[in-house]
């Protein structure tokens, strides 16, 4: 007999050509945290693209705002998904 577990998939896809990242969790919340630690380690990437300002505005945001404008501060090249999959077992 099988049975199916839900699994989230955490994915950065970059369009710079570093290619798409992937790792499986076992709880939304998990995956979405790992989305948010790589957008708030890769923020300092862009900060020659933004303004002190802005940098000092986008670290204050929480993990949802900050995945909510991923896209303005990388000019729509970058994003960050949570998708849920079954597997059997």
């Amino acid at each position: 007999m099988t049975s199916q577990q839900t699994y989230y998939l955490a994915i950065w896809d970059n369009y710079n050509g570093n290619g798409m990242n992937y790792l499986l969790f076992p709880s939304y919340d998990e995956a979405f945290a790992q989305t948010a630690k790589w957008a708030r380690n890769a923020l300092g990437d862009w900060w020659n693209s933004i303004e002190e300002e802005e940098i000092r505005h986008y670290e204050s945001l929480s993990d949802e705002e900050l995945m909510g404008c991923w896209g303005d501060i990388t000019g729509q090249t970058e994003y960050f998904e949570v998708q849920p999959m079954q597997l059997q077992s």
